[in-house]
């Protein structure tokens, strides 16, 4: 660890044991905030594998159309605009998850192509049965938000077993 030229040999000894510390601290840090986002992620994955044992209703979708906002650089990315309607037990919801990947922005075509899919119209709409406010028009895993989840658990992992490592080896009273 680099140690500037006009410090005392106490000040020195000091400054390499807080840069080691800083450094675990960082990967601890990033360890943490990848298990925030694989939180983010992955908190819905429940919902998701067991979304097609759910009960089912008919609703209607009464807004299929362009896309609610563009977003990307190139605005190239896009949300698709759908809102549907049903009814649990008399009492009336709205619904605008289509399913539970599609919260982040997607390519443009294939926006576009999930708007074509789902028309103005009768839709078939899968409910939680003990939420049924929670609510998608399509059902089943999906690939990439597993595949998310899993890249955040294995770098947060890793910034742990880095972070335990420096701390471990580096051990020591300050001076």
């Amino acid at each position: 660890m680099p140690v500037l030229p006009s410090m005392s040999p106490y000040q020195a000894t000091y400054f390499v044991w807080f840069q080691k510390r800083l450094l675990a601290a960082v990967f601890l840090i990033v360890a943490l905030s990848c298990l925030v986002g694989a939180y983010a992620s992955g908190y819905r994955i429940p919902a998701l594998l067991s979304s097609h044992n759910w009960p089912t209703v008919e609703g209607r979708v009464t807004k299929s159309e362009g896309v609610d906002w563009v977003c990307g650089g190139n605005h190239n990315e896009a949300r698709p605009a759908i809102k549907y309607e049903y009814e649990v037990n008399n009492e009336r919801y709205v619904g605008y998850s289509v399913a539970f990947n599609l919260y982040a922005c997607m390519p443009l075509e294939e926006a576009r192509r999930l708007v074509s899919e789902y028309p103005v119209g009768p839709v078939r709409v899968w409910y939680k049965p003990d939420n049924p406010s929670m609510s998608v028009i399509k059902t089943g895993p999906v690939p990439s938000r597993i595949t998310d989840l899993l890249i955040g658990l294995a770098i947060a992992f890793l910034a742990f077993v880095i972070a335990a490592w420096l701390t471990v080896r580096w051990n020591g009273p300050a001076p």
